[in-house]
């Protein structure tokens, strides 16, 4: 009985196995208990799927919601075209300030040492 889930994986030894395959001849429990096993392994192997698969639906799941999450992070388009206007407003600004010159005299003078 101990060996007949080993005998049903074909993991036993040519000597084990034909000690088996003489027992099971002669014995009804023993061939009922391998018609079991048998089905066992067999609906196992249908429902149980291999690393590699399991991993690929983990990838695919994964890509997934991140997918999902970047559709959610996106800005909306005028929210986009919002912040160039202002970036634009803003280096024309610079610019403007930055070109200004005095109109006038103010009457400062600078602090320090001459060069005159």
């Amino acid at each position: 009985m101990e060996l007949l889930p080993w005998y049903v994986n074909g993991s036993l030894s040519d000597a084990e196995k034909n000690q088996i395959e003489a027992h099971i001849g002669t014995c009804d429990v023993c061939q009922h208990e391998i018609k079991l096993l048998e089905m066992i392994r067999e609906q196992t192997k249908q429902s149980a799927q291999s690393p590699g698969e399991l991993n690929k639906l983990r990838f695919m799941r994964e890509i997934k919601q991140d997918t999902q999450q970047n559709t959610r992070t996106q800005r909306p388009w005028w929210q986009t075209i919002t912040a160039v206007a202002a970036a634009l407003v803003i280096v024309i600004q610079a610019g403007v300030i930055l070109n200004q010159k005095p109109t006038k005299d103010t009457g400062m003078q600078l602090l320090g040492k001459s060069t005159a």
